[in-house]
């Protein structure tokens, strides 16, 4: 299990000229016991010119359970505020990203926004070292051009402290489990599907992390590419070489994930849904003025089954859950009319 190596994960990609090019930091927290979750995005855009001017953004998404949201809150309060990137001065020698007092930084996540209705403000600490991985097989995926974005978990598993206000309450965290990512490239992925879950009832110590994406190979589309990573028992499993780019098995639709993937001697087989109400839409626009909706709920249900090869059979060796704590996005060309888009 690799320990750790958070600044060189999160250090900025965009040097000031690149171009069409895109950069995301997100963060994601989720209390199911309490019924709400957390998503922040601290994000540069550098589109072609004849598609608009360079911006950052902040944003800022906290949903409830349907359950806690009939007792007089909104269901999601979701606020983002956008700058022109030449007003901003994203480059700091001691924060990932800064954009005007929203921060990232190797100690804290800190952020504020407010409309005349909502406001979130977030002061998080960080508790390093942590679990940290690439999800590409091989580092000079991250230096060529393809594929055209680049995705590193620099705090794949961690925990923060702090505080959380939306609107008039204050939630205090006390050690709690979260994930942070990191994203840049120069065009976005057709479509793409993509999972995370670090909060399993039968292993603590569990993670997943999943991805299949549907890219452009010149004028057709690639079949699907699917990635897949997971820890069970303090062990690390990988199903994410080229090869089981095309091999690993992966179905869904907006509400149902299944996949399925080889390690050697070991077999994932995995199952994630969630419920049409815990959605929430929100649109990205890419650097070559692209569109993409994505379809989000972070409180899925998973459930990840691992077996074992003896005598040329697959024997189930573990059976780990998940009730609402997992994360799982579905992104599209066009929005799905089921969904609210709250941005």
């Amino acid at each position: 299990m690799s320990l750790s190596n958070v600044s060189n994960g999160n250090r900025l990609r965009w040097d000031g000229k690149k171009s069409p090019f895109y950069e995301v930091y997100y963060l994601k927290i989720t209390d199911a016991e309490k019924g709400w979750s957390f998503w922040a995005r601290y994000t540069l855009l550098s589109p072609k010119k004849e598609m608009g001017k360079a911006d950052a953004a902040i944003w800022g998404i906290f949903s409830r359970l349907s359950g806690q949201a009939r007792l007089g809150n909104p269901a999601t309060v979701a606020l983002k505020q956008i700058h022109p990137l030449f007003r901003i001065d994203p480059f700091h020698s001691e924060r990932f990203i800064q954009i005007q007092e929203n921060f990232l930084s190797l100690d804290a996540a800190v952020g504020e926004l407010a409309d005349s209705d909502h406001e979130i403000r977030w002061d998080l600490r960080f508790e390093d070292p942590t679990l940290s991985t690439a999800l590409y097989p091989y580092p000079f995926l991250y230096r060529f051009p393809f594929p055209k974005t680049k995705f590193l978990e620099p705090r794949l598993s961690t925990h923060v402290s702090g505080r959380l206000t939306v609107d008039r309450e204050t939630i205090s965290l006390n050690h709690h489990r979260a994930h942070q990512a990191h994203l840049w490239g120069s065009a976005y992925a057709r479509r793409w599907v993509w999972g995370n879950c670090n909060q399993f009832s039968e292993d603590p110590s569990a993670v997943f992390e999943g991805v299949v994406a549907q890219i452009k190979l010149g004028p057709i589309p690639s079949p699907p590419l699917a990635l897949f990573y997971f820890i069970v028992e303090g062990r690390e499993y990988r199903a994410n070489s080229i090869v089981q780019w095309i091999k690993n098995d992966s179905t869904h639709d907006l509400l149902t994930w299944q996949f399925s993937a080889e390690c050697g001697e070991v077999k994932f087989a995995g199952t994630v849904s969630r419920d049409i109400a815990a959605i929430a839409g929100v649109e990205y626009q890419g650097p070559n003025g692209e569109r993409r909706y994505c379809h989000s709920s972070m409180f899925a249900d998973m459930r990840l089954e691992m077996y074992r090869r003896q005598n040329k059979e697959w024997i189930l060796a573990k059976h780990l859950t998940a009730r609402k704590t997992a994360a799982f996005e579905t992104v599209e060309p066009r929005p799905d009319p089921r969904v609210k888009f709250v941005l």
